[in-house]
């Protein structure tokens, strides 16, 4: 199973099974410590075993600003990053939109055209897109594009961030734009934040092999 599709289904899962989901996750997600940024989003960092390494995630819990006001068109932001000890021009992150409707939207034309103040955000790779359909009908869709730290900057610098997704446009409100902020924070721990993300994710991998160890 490949990552986009691992994605969803958790997702899903966030979707379907919210107030258990948020109980059972204080046991394995891991919450970094508080920060200036002001946002609703929920930022976790835990141990991907695909990887061997800590992943964070960022999931918003609001929908991205519909510009031409159609119902049934929410598409909501979840983000992911495997950490990196120190600052690499090979950084990447992944940022997903995610869909969930009673007809697929984006199936056949989903590419992805990012503006930052206007300004068309080039695009090194392909959209990438998968899609579940649920118990009771529902289609869950996302579309994933995979951008390089130096282009995630000119996204939290800019004043306006504008999603062409289809045919269909939106834009990132400040909360999801001070969510991202906080995001490329941790995401290069050696260059910000007095090695706040640093401290936090070498405490909890030290945990990891010490209950790897207890086990064995």
């Amino acid at each position: 199973m490949n990552y986009l599709k691992r994605t969803i289904l958790c997702i899903v899962s966030l979707f379907v099974f919210a107030a258990a989901g948020r109980a059972q996750e204080k046991s394995y997600c891991l919450v970094p410590p508080p920060s200036p940024f002001k946002h609703n989003a929920l930022i976790v960092t835990k141990h991907d075993a695909a990887t061997s390494r800590m992943r964070t995630t960022l999931e918003h819990p609001h929908v991205l600003n519909k510009r031409d006001g159609k119902a049934g068109d929410a598409v909501y932001l979840y983000v992911s990053f495997v950490y990196q000890a120190q600052r690499s021009s090979k950084a990447v992150i992944d940022v997903v939109f995610l869909s969930v409707a009673r007809e697929s939207k984006y199936q056949n034309s989903h590419g992805v055209i990012l503006f930052t103040d206007k300004e068309r955000l080039p695009m090194a790779r392909a959209a990438e897109y998968s899609s579940r359909t649920g118990d009771d009908g529902s289609i869950t869709e996302a579309v994933k594009v995979t951008l390089p730290y130096d282009e995630l900057l000119r996204i939290t610098n800019a004043k306006k961030v504008e999603v062409r997704l289809g045919s269909t446009d939106f834009e990132f409100t400040n909360n999801h734009l001070e969510a991202l902020r906080e995001l490329a924070e941790l995401m290069v721990p050696a260059a910000n934040a007095g090695g706040r993300q640093v401290k936090f994710v070498e405490e909890n991998l030290l945990r990891k092999k010490e209950e790897h160890e207890t086990l064995h």
